[in-house]
């Protein structure tokens, strides 16, 4: 089930370059690692993210919809909880190759860069995003972390001249 730590496991024993996650900041400070604003779509329950603390949270099977979807039991896809980026940081310090790329859905860089100073994970990550606020944070907090600034349908030659000025380490086009 998608960012759970078994699939981001998976990307990294597939030899994956890097695994991407996006993440919230919980109602009592904790960054975790979930696509959606609320657990509706994934989980067993609805939840808003942000509005929940970390316990609460627990409490959701973010397997349930991926288990409905491919017909599985439980036995055959256990149920899944919602992890910490600092639990998908330590897996990923645990290997040489696959690098993490975080997005995050809310204002939540300080956090995370502050989390990754922490855990002396700077070699081991990267941002992206589309949102050129947050991207221009993760420069300014931590310059020597990657940022991969996500780019749809924009005037390419400006986005270029952005990203140079702001030390961007990649565009990714669509």
């Amino acid at each position: 089930p998608e960012n759970t730590l078994p699939a981001l496991r998976s990307g990294i024993d597939v030899g994956a370059d890097w695994i991407e996650v996006d993440i919230f900041r919980t109602r009592d400070g904790k960054l975790v690692v979930t696509h959606d604003r609320t657990t509706a779509r994934v989980g067993d329950r609805n939840l808003d993210v942000a509005k929940s603390n970390y316990a609460e949270l627990l409490k959701v099977d973010v397997a349930t919809e991926f288990r409905r979807r491919n017909k599985q039991t439980l036995a055959e896809c256990p149920k899944q909880t919602m992890p910490l980026l600092s639990e998908v940081i330590e897996m990923v310090k645990k290997q040489r190759r696959t690098r993490l790329s975080i997005q995050p859905k809310m204002a939540c860089v300080a956090d995370a860069v502050a989390l990754i100073k922490r855990m002396n994970a700077e070699a081991w990550v990267g941002f992206n995003d589309g949102n050129l606020d947050y991207m221009s944070e993760v420069k300014r907090l931590a310059p020597d972390i990657p940022v991969f600034w996500d780019r749809g349908d924009s005037d390419l030659a400006a986005d270029i001249r952005t990203a140079r000025e702001r030390g961007f380490k990649a565009l990714v086009l669509n």
